[in-house]
């Protein structure tokens, strides 16, 4: 069987290749960080992931821990248990004090998620209006309103986000010069109804 070396941008989600990459500066975890020490004028196939080789990778703080990244296909990977070591006591690392005081942000304040509970973008031809959550009656959370000129005096379309509604309402798109309306519902709705199309100028 043959292996093929991939990597997962951690940005994205997305697999690339191997030599999509020129070099490797660094790797880190949640205990340490890592300066990669190879050569990487050639790509990163031939470079080794033995974290615990601190020729090769050159540890910042100090702990017992020696991880060890191996890419599938490593022919020269040695696969014979370790050798038990003697406990050794880790030593602590004093991260020099912060110039800033600690920030203290209370749950109503992340809640609102901007102040007084919304806020108001501007953009060419569009005003993008964030609302938090329980703050508007009929539980919107967003609208986006498209506009024909550049000083926002003429509506075209509206999209409104809404979220904890009973009738599961999820979003509404409004054309402003059709007056046509779309209404999409989220799971639970009454007769599983998913979608909901109509025109506001009709009774």
């Amino acid at each position: 069987k043959q292996w093929y070396q991939r990597r997962v941008r951690a940005s994205t989600g997305t697999s690339v290749e191997v030599g999509d990459y020129l070099g490797i500066e660094s790797l880190w975890n949640s205990t340490n960080y890592w300066v990669n020490m190879q050569d990487c004028s050639h790509g990163i196939s031939e470079m080794s992931f033995d974290l615990g080789d601190i020729a090769r990778w050159e540890f910042m703080f100090p702990h017992n821990e020696k991880p060890l990244l191996a890419l599938p296909g490593e022919e020269d990977f040695d696969m014979a248990p370790l050798e038990e070591e003697e406990e050794e006591a880790e030593e602590e690392t004093s991260m020099p004090t912060s110039w800033v005081e600690e920030i203290v942000l209370p749950l109503e304040d992340l809640q609102r998620r901007c102040p007084r509970g919304k806020k108001t973008v501007l953009y060419k031809q569009a005003k993008y209006e964030i609302f938090a959550e329980y703050l508007m009656a009929d539980g919107m959370i967003a609208r986006l309103t498209e506009y024909s000129d550049s000083a926002l005096t003429q509506p075209v379309k509206c999209m409104e986000w809404f979220r904890h509604r009973v009738d599961k309402l999820e979003t509404r798109e409004t054309n402003m010069v059709t007056n046509k309306v779309t209404e999409a519902y989220g799971p639970g709705r009454q007769r599983s109804l998913r979608q909901h199309v109509y025109y506001s100028n009709q009774t």
